[in-house]
Order: structure tokens, then sequence, then C-alpha cells
């Protein structure tokens, strides 16, 4: 086994390197680089963790933001106003932004208003007493 990566982390930085995002591609591409082995899993057994550690990837569940509640801060910090803003590409402004929030958070998903925090037609009012005393004072 000689001019082979003699660590993991060697081997995964070469591997990270070529751009590699999972292990049917590495399997498909390793011979790119000389110094890459077929099987890193059982050659760095006693380095190895996962594919995903070894080619820098998510794991599957950390793709998007955990909660809704932290999507729609984060979609709200790009301004973001409405679902046809949002649909044109605008939620590739943040990596973790799913392209359909309301698939991806089903369970607490209420409506676009309330994931944007914007006001739905024709609310022509303050929803709270404080809320217009706010608004009063700042005018």
């Amino acid at each position: 086994m000689t001019n082979k990566y003699t660590t993991c982390a060697q081997a995964s930085e070469a591997a990270q390197a070529l751009g590699i995002k999972s292990s049917a591609e590495y399997l498909a591409r390793y011979r790119e680089d000389p110094k890459l082995l077929c099987n890193p899993n059982k050659f760095y057994v006693d380095e190895w963790l996962d594919w995903y550690d070894f080619l820098g990837t998510k794991r599957p569940g950390e793709r998007y933001y955990p909660t809704l509640a932290e999507a729609s801060e984060a979609a709200q910090a790009l301004g973001i106003k409405s679902s046809v803003e949002y649909r044109k590409a605008r939620y590739q402004d943040s990596p973790k932004l799913p392209s359909n929030p309301k698939r991806v958070y089903a369970d607490e998903w209420v409506d676009w208003y309330n994931f944007l925090g914007t006001k739905r037609p024709g609310e022509r009012y303050y929803p709270t007493l404080a809320e217009a005393s706010e608004a009063a004072q700042a005018l």
C-alpha cells in the first residue's frame, strides 16, 4: 500500500478537494487521485467515522433548519415578503432554507403570512391594542 494517503484525514481532504459528495460518487471517481483507495472505510478503520464525515457532507436532517421557527426567522431576515418572492430563488440566499417549507415543516406549517411575518390581505388593524399603541407612539 505505498503511495496511498497515510491518514484518513489526508484522504478525506483529497476526496473533498475533488468535490465528491456521496459514497457512490466516491466509488465512481476515487481513481482521479491515484493515492485514494477504493475502500477507505476498511483501510482507515481506526480513524473512520462515516462517509458524511469523510466527504464533509451533511447528514440527513441537517440539510434544513431543524424547526419552522428558525426557518421563518431566516426568511424574514432576508426581507422576503411573499411566497412568490421566496420561490423565485430568494430562499437560496440561505443554504438551510428549503424550496418548499410547507412540505418540510408540514407538522408546524400555518401559512405563508405566518412564515414570512407579513400581513394578510385585508388586515387593516393591528391585532392587539399594544401593537396599535406602539405604532401610534412611533408616529
